[in-house]
């Protein structure tokens, strides 16, 4: 009970002591001349627009950072689409290499044969066009 009594006597001093330093405040304020009472509007004013500033500076920089958060996931999509592509450009690729192997090895009996008749044709005696008898 002690303890709450406690706790309770330090909020009372502390709202009595708000009070006390806005009474205070309440009266140096009406204590000072207008010129005064202008230049603390004035720098009031400044502070509030500094301060308005940096709030839309802030909400700028968090705008910046939701939006990247959400292109992430853009990416991220992106990037798996253009894995997919580039994986079926693979595959299209290898199934067109793999068809001309098939294409050169089926060929290749008959490129011989054109090969090896090529090569009889150039070891076969050739006629001699020019005269001996004559000289």
């Amino acid at each position: 009970m002690a303890n709450q009594n406690t706790k309770e006597g330090r909020k009372s001093r502390t709202a009595r002591t708000r009070a006390d330093s806005e009474r205070v405040g309440e009266r140096q304020l009406s204590k000072l001349r207008r010129h005064e009472l202008l230049q603390i509007l004035v720098s009031q004013s400044r502070e509030i627009d500094r301060l308005k500033n940096e709030i839309t500076r802030l909400q700028d920089q968090l705008n910046d950072r939701r939006l990247k958060i959400s292109s992430c996931g853009t990416l991220a999509d992106a990037s798996l689409a253009v894995f997919d592509v580039l994986e079926s450009a693979q595959k299209a690729a290898d199934l067109y290499l793999e068809n001309i192997k098939r294409m050169a090895g089926s060929d290749e009996p008959e490129q011989q044969a054109e090969a090896s008749g090529q090569k009889r044709e150039a070891e076969a005696p050739q006629p001699e066009s020019g005269v001996r008898g004559q000289e």
